[in-house]
């Protein structure tokens, strides 16, 4: 994981894909809400760089990340995020459904899953 985030910021291509990404991500996380963001699979990743109020979760411990959570019993209270944000991490949640319940209950009115 490590060596995947030190080869995404050195590789120009992928350090201005992501940024791109990341970008697009915070213009789309509602301003009306003030509650933080959860990132799901951050580990590789620096969104945090560029995403305010974000906090950052992996499902290992992991130099840079917040907290080792797992998607599907997330230890957040109800309605008390604003957004839940991820890159390509959707796929490797076993059990999405689970996971979908748990967004629901902890996204506030108005909050979003990117």
């Amino acid at each position: 994981t490590l060596i995947r985030r030190e080869i995404i910021k050195e590789k120009r291509f992928l350090r201005k894909l992501y940024t791109e990404w990341y970008k697009k991500i915070d213009t789309e996380i509602s301003s009306k809400i003030d509650a933080k963001v959860l990132e799901i699979g951050s580990g590789a990743g620096f969104a945090k760089d560029i995403i305010s109020d974000l906090i950052t979760s992996e499902v290992f411990e992991c130099d840079g990340v917040d907290m080792v959570i797992d998607a599907t019993k997330l230890p957040f209270d109800d309605s008390s995020l604003k957004a839940i944000v991820m890159t390509d991490v959707l796929h490797h949640i076993p059990n999405v459904r689970d996971f979908f319940s748990e967004a629901q209950r902890v996204l506030a009115n108005g909050g979003g899953l990117l």
